[in-house]
């Protein structure tokens, strides 16, 4: 029985650390982008939360020039190897104007650099919708790494016609938990390491 006990907790932990969210205001309820790294975009109310009270919002209004960019994000903490889920709710409010909006991973290394060509995107929102739930998962930091870049992306994909407002809001990036099946297995091996001390 003490045992089990032992892997009941050695697995109840595991599961509480690997759940635990990486992103400090990830919901924006401070009222404000504290955390975040995003100028230009504001802190909206009402129908730009998707819960709460608030949610982080991005205007882009007529004859914006095409191809440009507009990124709000948050650096997480992250260990090589390791695997990552991320997501967040996503609204696109008004007309479609040639602009587009995804979240986005991207991967950075000890110098504060961007590793190019190891990021990931969610699929494009590109016209108008309601709050709707975007998620990357299984996603392993590369070698070298020791941030994420959690990133709300803006793109115009040509000079905008009109009038759209990106927001998004609940933001989540955390340590993906193991699946069952691994859960087993780790608890088939502790249990056994007990049982070797104990007849020992």
């Amino acid at each position: 029985m003490k045992v089990m006990r032992v892997i009941a907790v050695f697995m109840a932990v595991m599961c509480g650390i690997a759940s635990a969210n990486l992103l400090t205001n990830p919901g924006f309820e401070t009222g404000d982008t504290s955390s975040w790294d995003a100028g230009g975009w504001y802190i909206g109310s009402g129908g730009d939360a998707q819960s709460g009270s608030y949610g982080l919002a991005y205007y882009v209004p007529p004859s914006t020039g095409g191809d440009s960019w507009f990124v709000a994000y948050q650096l997480a903490p992250v260990t090589e190897g390791l695997t990552y889920d991320a997501s967040c709710w996503m609204r696109y409010a008004g007309t479609a104007n040639n602009s587009e909006q995804f979240l986005e991973i991207q991967w950075l290394n000890g110098l504060g650099e961007i590793m190019w060509g190891n990021g990931v995107g969610s699929t494009p929102v590109s016209g108008p919708q309601e709050y709707t739930f975007y998620e990357l998962d299984d996603l392993v930091a590369p070698a070298g790494a020791v941030q994420a870049s959690v990133r709300a992306v803006v793109h115009t994909t040509g000079v905008t016609t009109d009038n759209a407002w990106h927001t998004f809001d609940n933001f989540s990036f955390q340590q993906a938990i193991p699946e069952p099946s691994t859960m087993a297995l780790i608890g088939i091996a502790v249990g056994v390491l007990g049982l070797t001390r104990r007849r020992k």
